[in-house]
């Protein structure tokens, strides 16, 4: 392929321009979750966002992260847990299991709890994954939300119940 993009001739058949958003493609699903009130939001790369407090406790910024991935109707969140698991273990193949369930709050959510060691930390971090769809009506596709929380794992359970107030707190505007 050595031509231009522009060198490249039109094709025979018409073409329409598609433009996005667009009113046949749905957006990210409207939402709200509490937060501590000194926390601040930020782009991400890869995700809706990234929240945290605005002082390094104990030397470590602690954060949650907010990822939104559209997937097939058929998909589940064992499944999907599974998958991100395997894919979690490509990345940090020390990564330990601690737990996972389903939680049933005002949405089912899959949480799994998982330590991993992160370069230049000085001890082990706790990392928990929440996945949970958004609500949709009758469409071939569905919403699903993966909402990651690293903290050191030696800052305990504390910092555990904040994270699980924010999944509980969790709520998406009405479904379409």
């Amino acid at each position: 392929m050595d031509e231009t993009i522009d060198q490249v001739p039109l094709p025979e058949d018409p073409m329409v321009r598609v433009t996005y958003p667009d009113p046949i493609f749905r957006p990210v699903p409207p939402f709200s979750i509490d937060v501590p009130a000194d926390w601040v939001l930020t782009e991400f790369p890869d995700s809706l966002f990234v929240m945290g407090p605005t002082a390094d406790p104990n030397g470590w910024w602690s954060n949650v992260v907010v990822r939104h991935e559209r997937v097939l109707r058929t998909a589940s969140l064992e499944v999907i847990a599974a998958t991100t698991w395997q894919d979690l273990l490509a990345i940090h193949p020390d990564a330990k299991l601690i737990d996972q369930r389903l939680i049933h709050s005002t949405y089912l959510h899959y949480v799994r709890e998982a330590e991993i060691t992160l370069e230049g930390q000085p001890g082990p971090v706790t990392r928990i994954d929440s996945f949970v769809f958004a609500p949709v009506s009758d469409l071939p596709t569905v919403d699903l939300f993966q909402i990651i929380w690293t903290n050191p794992a030696a800052a305990g359970d504390e910092r555990k119940t904040l994270y699980l107030h924010m999944l509980r707190s969790l709520r998406f505007a009405d479904a379409a």
